[in-house]
């Protein structure tokens, strides 16, 4: 069997009897050298061509502020895949205690640190943890001071302190809070433009303190973050780092500190037995620059997957 298409069309009718036959159509006129060669063909459609072009250009720039913010900050480290690990997305947080002691009203207090290392998203917009576009994934430290003073009231002290994942180097924000008797302190940081540096308001009791609000330079690195920093590093490879280096913000007070030279080394392996047993570290030294000369801190970081911070010594006090 065949088929056919077949029109509706009515069919065309022709000219009515007595009709005049129509003119003939006038000649199409010459063909110029350019159309004959193409050079006008290739001039047309190169010109459209160059108009598209400008047209997805104009478009890609107009459209660029209307999505989600960057993922992350601009660099990437973590040279032993410490921070990408996959047991920070298990939704659970690392807990660890320390045996440890710090000197208050000049005489050294024994007490229980804990230090605790969670992720978790953080809009850097508002500098605040969020689920917003624009969030991005950031590690939270957080150190626990609950520190006696052989007086009749304890110090309850905390060091908070956000990075991305994906950089630990930087800071996305930090708070320190102090209660006692007299009173509380409170310090924030926050990083919402990395080209501009850190934001910092202190709301402190003292005469003389208050309230304060300063601009720090950026690129600086918080002493705080550094229990946390060097566990990432791969001294191996990297034996030595240079930063500016903010101090530490564990303190009663408001304090107006500017970042200092620091330079962090590589110092040796060593086996380091403490109440959590025996680990081989690599131990790894701090100097900074300070008003009255050159400080050092110490860090060991065993080398098992984990890399648990297994000792310290440093401008927060000794730990084990």
């Amino acid at each position: 069997m065949t088929t056919e298409a077949v029109s509706n069309e009515p069919t065309p009718e022709g000219p009515p009897e007595g009709a005049s036959p129509p003119e003939p159509a006038a000649a199409a006129p010459a063909l110029t050298p350019d159309q004959l060669s193409g050079r006008l063909f290739l001039r047309w459609n190169g010109g459209a061509f160059v108009l598209g072009l400008l047209v997805l250009v104009g478009a890609a720039f107009m459209t660029r502020g209307s999505g989600p913010a960057p993922a992350a900050p601009g660099s990437r480290f973590d040279p032993l895949r410490f921070t990408s690990d996959s047991r920070w997305d298990q939704g659970r947080a690392e807990i660890a205690r320390y045996e440890a002691r710090r000197v208050i009203y000049s005489r050294p207090q024994t007490y229980e640190l804990i230090r605790i290392a969670v992720k978790e998203r953080f809009n850097p917009a508002q500098g605040v943890k969020g689920e917003a576009p624009g969030s991005l994934d950031a590690i939270k430290t957080i150190a626990v001071h609950d520190t006696p003073t052989h007086r009749a009231y304890r110090y309850r002290q905390q060091v908070v302190v956000q990075v991305p994942r994906l950089d630990p180097r930087q800071v996305l924000a930090a708070s320190m809070s102090s209660q006692e008797w007299c009173g509380s302190t409170f310090v924030r940081l926050v990083s919402a433009d990395a080209a501009k540096g850190l934001q910092r308001t202190i709301h402190s009791y003292f005469s003389g303190e208050g309230d304060q609000r300063d601009q720090l330079p950026p690129g600086a690195v918080l002493a705080d973050q550094v229990p946390f920093l060097v566990r990432a590093v791969h001294w191996q490879r990297t034996p030595r780092l240079e930063l500016s280096l903010l101090p530490t913000l564990l303190s009663n007070h408001g304090q107006q500190s500017a970042p200092v030279a620091a330079v962090l080394e590589r110092v040796a392996e060593e086996e380091v037995t403490v109440p959590a047993g025996t680990f081989n570290c690599v131990h790894i030294r701090v100097l900074r620059a300070t008003s009255t000369g050159e400080a050092v801190d110490h860090y060991w970081v065993a080398k098992d997957a984990g890399r648990p911070l297994v000792k310290f010594q440093d401008a927060t006090g000794e730990g084990q």
